[in-house]
């Protein structure tokens, strides 16, 4: 990469990262209460879900900030970027791997708390998260020992840009993708099935809705995987840009998510008119009893809360 290429990576990933950090902060304003009061002022708050929720809302904010936080230290040292790009990468990881537990939990769930489906999910998660450790530890070596990453100064700011970074960064996100990609086919099937069996999907009831939900969220998360194998094959400048939408909008739109399905079986505390509402009718009842609850909604009750 010449200069002139290095510093255009870096100024897009300034703008990127600067959107980024824009959004996040923004959507996390909005969703601040309904936070506090659907996962922490719960009798039991410390669930599996909980942690998923906090990881995956709070680690693209980590990320974002430790980025701003090594540009505006001005440091221009090797071993200083190449310890943030790996801690960028290495988090940016666990991230995604938490989404992925987040929509299997919510995939097992809309099949009746199906072994099958767990086990199926299971053996495939691992087998990507174990192909993917190995292209994520070639990557580590590759910043490792050939060292190409080279700083630049954007607006005043020392950013980082690899120079030749690893050609198997196509693979990471096909792998991230594949795994969206069977999730998303699972939750239509499922949608199918009870379209079929229910009648229409657009009946005031609340499966309907979280089906609906579950194929927004999980298209949207899959075109951004998309996007980054695109961005892969373009040009080395842009896998910044894939790298920061990759690893912070995903856990956006699973907090959404989250946040929606608690709010659905909040039934002693309602929130009419939560800024972060974006799928569910304000209107939207849940009886406290489990005969009242449909079969779909039991499970995520169970899941969940």
């Amino acid at each position: 990469m010449s200069l002139g290429d290095i510093q255009g990576a870096a100024e897009r990933g300034l703008t990127v990262r600067s959107a980024a950090l824009s959004v996040l902060l923004y959507d996390y304003s909005l969703t601040l209460a309904d936070e506090i009061e659907l996962f922490w002022l719960q009798e039991k708050p410390w669930t599996l879900a909980t942690c998923l929720f906090l990881w995956s809302r709070y680690c693209g904010l980590i990320v974002i900030i430790s980025g701003f936080t090594v540009a505006l230290s001005g440091s221009s040292s090797n071993d200083v970027r190449q310890k943030w790009l790996l801690f960028e990468s290495f988090l940016g990881t666990l991230n995604t791997w938490a989404v992925q537990l987040i929509l299997q939990l919510r995939l097992y769930a809309l099949h009746g708390s199906s072994r099958r489906i767990a086990w199926f999910c299971g053996v495939l998660f691992f087998s990507q998260v174990l192909l993917m450790t190995g292209i994520v530890i070639h990557g580590c070596y590759i910043l490792i020992v050939p060292k190409p990453v080279v700083g630049t100064l954007v607006h005043g700011l020392t950013f980082c840009v690899i120079r030749n970074p690893s050609t198997y960064s196509w693979a990471y996100w096909t792998l991230v993708a594949s795994f969206e990609a069977f999730v998303l086919v699972l939750t239509l099937r499922r949608g199918y099935q009870y379209c079929y069996q229910r009648g229409s999907p657009m009946l005031t009831n609340i499966s309907p809705t979280l089906l609906r939900d579950s194929v927004t969220y999980t298209l949207i998360i899959g075109l951004v995987y998309l996007l980054n194998i695109v961005l892969s094959f373009t040009s080395d400048s842009n896998l910044d840009i894939g790298g920061v939408v990759g690893f912070t909008l995903p856990g956006l739109m699973n907090g959404r998510m989250m946040l929606n399905v608690r709010r659905v079986f909040e039934t002693h505390r309602q929130i009419p008119s939560s800024p972060s509402q974006i799928s569910f009718s304000n209107t939207l009842q849940v009886e406290d009893t489990e005969e009242n609850v449909e079969p779909i909604a039991l499970s995520l009750r169970y899941l969940w809360l």
